[in-house]
């Protein structure tokens, strides 16, 4: 409260100076920057929800290798049961869409997938938050999955790498007021991962990537001045009236 109230006096005696418009401006656009850099990163104090998904998916693998009797891969009749294989699903194992991205085919596959989604994951919870987090894994999960229904009948597709491209995409997007070319430099750098992730299951990584820059975008739609989507030129004293608006109805 103390660093609010400090914060507001230093706000309102920039927008009562006589400071240039375009450096008030500039002064004020930093503090809103910080201030929403501040909030957003303690939406999440920890990262418990990405350590919950690493269970998850650690989990799986661990049970289905036991009953594989091989650690280092799991036996195709147990990725055809939990993975997406489209003869089962139309015959009912509806399930499958949801339990193939938490399945994966061998300790590597398990082990590449793990590590990126301890890299974005984290990064995703502090930006986004826990609850955001999982939904985000989910939804660019079951997008990414349903390519699978493309791929000719008795093939299989499992893994966590649709939803860990989503989670990407919704990190890129979400910093792209940090990139010098902004939104454009987020797409650029999220195809870039894509492409050196592509020998395999590139469809599904490509529709994860898509859906998480969607809803990072939705998400965040509102978190950064306008000017820094578009690339216009702000209306300075326009922007300057409706400050000095604002801050006179809070100083009351």
């Amino acid at each position: 409260f103390i660093h609010s109230h400090f914060a507001n006096r230093i706000y309102s005696h920039i927008l009562t100076s006589n400071l240039d418009n375009t450096l008030r401006y500039n002064i004020l656009l930093a503090n809103t920057y910080e201030q929403t850099t501040y909030e957003v990163k303690n939406m999440s104090d920890d990262s418990w929800m990405t350590y919950i998904l690493l269970g998850i998916n650690i989990v799986v693998y661990l049970i289905l290798a036991y009953l594989s009797t091989s650690w280092l891969t799991i036996d195709r009749i147990w990725m055809t049961r939990f993975g997406l294989n489209k003869i089962a699903f139309v015959s009912g194992a509806y399930y499958q869409i949801l339990t193939s991205m938490f399945t994966h085919f061998d300790i590597t596959h398990l082990g590449y997938n793990m590590i990126f989604l301890t890299i974005f994951g984290a990064k995703a919870e502090e930006i986004y938050g826990s609850k955001r987090l999982i939904i985000i894994y989910i939804v660019c999960g079951l997008f990414a999955s349903s390519v699978s229904f493309i791929y000719p009948l008795g093939s299989v597709s499992a893994g966590a790498s649709g939803a860990i491209f989503g989670i990407l995409g919704t990190v890129l997007i979400a910093n792209r007021n940090l990139y010098p070319g902004g939104i454009k430099t987020s797409f650029s750098y999220g195809f870039v991962f894509f492409i050196l992730a592509a020998s395999t299951g590139f469809l599904a990584h490509l529709v994860g990537l898509i859906f998480g820059f969607i809803i990072g975008y939705w998400i965040t739609r509102n978190w950064y001045p306008k000017e820094e989507e578009t690339g216009e030129e702000p209306d300075i004293e326009e922007i300057i009236e409706q400050l000095e608006q604002e801050s006179r109805i809070e100083t009351i």
